[in-house]
């Protein structure tokens, strides 16, 4: 059974990032923790918004990069009087 939550290092090895990057991750505030006693622990939704979010980027990036490669939107767009 997958567990709703998952700790720090859980966090990193899932994400296949370094344990200092994860907590920096949790201390910035771009992933959500919930703090019980002295432990850290990331909601599994988390880290699935997180992939969300990165998967519709790169897709944004590839996007923009196909566009610029076919010689832009409206290419003279900025060349018009």
């Amino acid at each position: 059974m997958t567990p709703l939550v998952l700790t720090v290092p859980e966090l990193a090895r899932e994400l296949r990032i370094g344990r200092n990057q994860a907590y920096a991750l949790v201390s910035s505030g771009e992933v959500q923790s919930v703090r019980v006693g002295h432990s850290i622990r990331v909601p599994r939704g988390e880290l699935e918004r997180l992939l969300g979010e990165t998967k519709k980027t790169n897709a944004a990036v590839a996007q923009a990069a196909a566009i610029e490669e076919a010689g832009g939107a409206d290419a003279d767009f900025w060349t018009r009087a």
